[in-house]
């Protein structure tokens, strides 16, 4: 799609209560196709490549309309942001959880340890910074790795046409001269009377060096580098699952939400077939 479909699809989620949309950015979907477009329901349809399975975005009022439309599919189906008050019915109609991810916040910065000297990820060690994720693949329920094209986007700030975030950066912890660790970082809510956010977007550390304290490390250097771009505040997602790095954030003084911030479920075909 060009971006004057994705425009337009922004403006149309807004009619519905409910859409998986409000986050998804035009690299995220620029493949993708519109297969419904109605007042009952929205749907993108696509490969989304890093899970290797295909997804509809959507946009609905009621659930009934969303699971009926991915039963006609009749295919394996990856939905996010199903809303939490929905999660019974997907489950009666043969979705599964594939993860429960929680919103994380740390509203006050001062108490951060000081770090100030960290070492940024260059263009050329994208590929490597890529390995290290891909070799991490599966450590929590949706973390399967970034590209070597991810990191490239990300530490240009590439990774949208409209995006809120800025000073996107990868921070990195070196062991022996290889990349052992890295951090994704960014900012936003710039302009909100709560002040600036530094986005902890992925947190990453090579299983042969696990247990080291490196992502400790990695994640008060990126939120002194928030700091230092104006943040005042926190925020990352952590799956329900990820008991290791839910200790970590808690440690250091992040609060998990009380509800669900991001169910997302897959439609499992194979369960239908008797």
């Amino acid at each position: 799609m060009d971006i004057s479909i994705f425009n337009y699809i922004k403006e149309k989620i807004k009619k519905f209560e409910h859409n998986s949309l409000e986050y998804t950015e035009y690299g995220d979907i620029k493949d993708y196709e519109i297969i419904c477009d109605n007042d009952k329901l929205l749907a993108i349809y696509g490969l989304m490549e890093r899970f290797n399975m295909y997804q509809v975005h959507w946009a609905a009022n009621e659930a009934e309309f969303l699971i009926d439309f991915i039963k006609q599919l009749n295919k394996e189906v990856f939905i996010s942001f199903v809303p939490n008050q929905w999660m019974d019915v997907f489950k009666n109609n043969n979705f599964i959880e594939f993860a429960l991810l929680r919103d994380y916040w740390m509203n006050n910065l001062d108490s951060i340890p000081s770090f100030d000297k960290y070492i940024k990820l260059a263009f050329d060690e994208c590929e490597e910074a890529s390995k290290l994720t891909l070799s991490c693949k599966e450590q929590s329920r949706e973390f399967f790795g970034e590209t070597t094209q991810w990191f490239e986007e990300w530490i240009s700030n590439d990774t949208s046409t409209d995006s809120d975030y800025k000073d996107n950066c990868v921070l990195i912890h070196k062991e022996n001269n290889c990349i052992a660790g890295i951090v994704c970082v960014a900012t936003y809510e710039h302009d909100s009377p709560k002040g600036t956010v530094v986005w902890i977007r992925e947190l990453a550390v090579n299983p042969k060096f696990q247990g080291k304290g490196i992502g400790r490390k990695l994640l008060i250097q990126a939120l002194n580098y928030g700091k230092e771009h104006g943040a005042v505040r926190s925020f990352l997602m952590a799956d329900d699952c990820n008991a290791n790095a839910i200790n970590l954030y808690k440690n250091l003084g992040y609060i998990p939400s009380k509800e669900i911030g991001q169910l997302d479920m897959v439609y499992n075909i194979n369960s239908e077939v008797k």
